[in-house]
This record gives structure tokens, C-alpha cells and sequence, in this order.
């Protein structure tokens, strides 16, 4: 698929339902989602694991990385995805292990997260994208900035202070004998390679945004990214948490700036 194959908004209907978002903290939430989400619903083969994906919308590239023990839906139960959408070409996935891609064992995570977005780029034929990343997302968005900064047209790290070797955690090498647990496989196989140093990222050539609400207990490890990266512009949104009805891509700032930074860098 071609980078200027374009995809028909779809009609939204909305329900009251209970959602995951980031973390995993349940939340009542009313669901704007497309009337048949299903269909929107394509895969592709990353390494022989399948991953969902949606591609919607038309114009400059955005790709959403979702957070932890989510998936891509809770985008969409926002309206961040209808919202951008309405001037960009809006590329989401579930990363493996979450929403609806495969659950693989821990052999198939170890180096594989931050792959499966450059292979879904390489996948609709993308050399570039803008890329959204928030909580886990926003770590492998930061990542990326240092691993493959030549497929970033702009990088936005949301709620996250990213994974630093600087401040490596015990928990990202700890031994966790449950297979069968996507989110445990997760930690003991792909985690520890989300890390990068902070020397790479301090050398980022890439255009950095950095969005966090301001009770989000991650502010002050994006006010040290900054301190790393001086040219990474950080929005603070007031009032804003990180899970909860006071999440930070609920609010339509969240999506004003993201849409602001990037038109400026198309």
C-alpha cells in the first residue's frame, strides 16, 4: 500500500463502556468508535507474528504506539484517532502481546517492539512517519529517536520519561516463569531492550515533542529528558493525569499541540 492510498473516515456511534488505558486502570469512558471497528481492523506478519493495525484518514503520516497492557483502542475511545484523522493519515497497531495481535512467547519479544513499527512502516511503504508514542509507547517512541531516527519525521514521547540505562530497573531483568502472561513475558523478554543511553539521546538530530498532564507521575522524568535533549519542547497539559477520565490524550490539547508540532515539520 502506498503512502498516499487513503482511507474514509468512518461513521462513529458512541456507548458507555468500561476501557483500559496506559497501565491498565479501568475507566468508565464514552466509546466515539466506528460503527463497524471490526472491519477496519488489518494485520500484517512481523517475524510470523501477526499484528493488528488500523490506517485511516488521509494526509501526512502518524503512527500511535499505545501504552502498556493496552492496545491501540483506547485512541480510538478518546476520539484522538477521529481527531486527527481529520487532516493526517492515522496508523495505529497493537503491539505483540496486546489487543488483538498474537501473544507469543518470550523468545519472540526480546529486541522485537521497536521493530514491529519500523516493519509496519516498511509494510504500507512508509520510509518516514510521524510517531506518537504514550507510557510504553512513549519509551519505544524514545527508542526509536536513538535507534532509528531515519524513520522519524518527528517523534512525540507522552507520559514517559522513557527507559534510560541511566536509571535501568531491576524489574526489567527479573526471572518471571509465567509464560502465559503476555504483560509478565513482556518485562523478562522485551523490556530490557527498550533502554537506551543517555548520550544517544542527547545527540538526537530528530524532532522531539514531549506531552505529559500535570498530575502525571511521569512529569518529572520528561522534565529530565528535556534537560538531556534542550531543543525537545515539552507541553504540560493542567489538570491532566496519566490513566483515569483525566487522561491526557481525553483532552483536546493533547491533540492541538501534536497536531500544531508537526505541520510546522511536514
Amino acid at each position: 500500500m502506498s503512502s498516499s492510498a487513503r482511507q474514509p473516515n468512518p461513521v462513529q456511534r458512541c456507548t458507555a463502556t468500561v476501557r483500559r488505558w496506559a497501565v491498565g486502570s479501568a475507566v468508565m469512558v464514552l466509546v466515539c468508535a466506528p460503527s463497524a471497528q471490526s472491519s477496519a481492523d488489518r494485520y500484517f506478519s512481523a517475524n510470523g507474528v501477526r499484528i493488528r493495525y488500523i490506517d485511516v484518514g488521509s494526509g501526512p503520516p502518524v503512527v500511535l504506539v499505545h501504552g502498556r497492557t493496552g492496545g491501540l483502542q483506547p485512541f480510538i475511545d478518546v476520539g484522538f484517532v477521529a481527531n486527527m484523522a481529520k487532516d493526517h493519515r492515522v496508523i495505529a497497531l497493537d503491539l505483540r502481546g496486546h489487543g488483538k495481535s498474537d501473544r507469543p512467547s518470550a523468545a519472540a519479544y526480546a529486541g522485537q517492539l521497536t521493530g514491529d513499527i519500523t516493519r509496519l512502516l516498511d509494510h504500507l511503504s512508509l520510509l518516514r512517519a510521524h510517531v506518537v508514542g504514550y507510557s510504553l509507547g512513549g519509551a519505544l517512541v524514545a527508542k526509536l529517536v536513538t535507534e532509528h531516527p531515519d524513520r522519524l519525521l518527528t517523534a512525540t514521547i507522552a507520559a514517559s520519561g522513557g527507559h534510560r540505562l541511566s536509571r535501568f530497573r531491576s524489574e526489567s531483568s527479573r526471572d518471571i516463569a509465567d509464560d502465559t502472561n503476555p504483560f509478565e513475558v513482556y518485562y523478562r523478554a522485551g523490556h530490557r531492550d527498550t533502554y537506551f543511553a543517555d548520550e544517544d539521546f542527547a545527540a538526537a538530530k530528530v524532532p522531539v515533542l514531549g506531552i505529559v498532564g500535570s498530575e502525571d507521575g511521569s512529569l518529572a522524568g520528561m522534565k529530565e529528558l528535556q534537560t538531556l535533549l534542550p531543543t525537545m519542547a515539552l507541553v504540560v497539559i493542567q489538570g491532566a493525569t496519566h490513566v483515569g477520565p483525566k487522561n491526557a490524550p481525553a483532552r483536546p490539547e493533547f491533540a492541538q499541540a501534536i497536531r500544531d508540532f508537526i505541520n510546522v515539520r511536514r
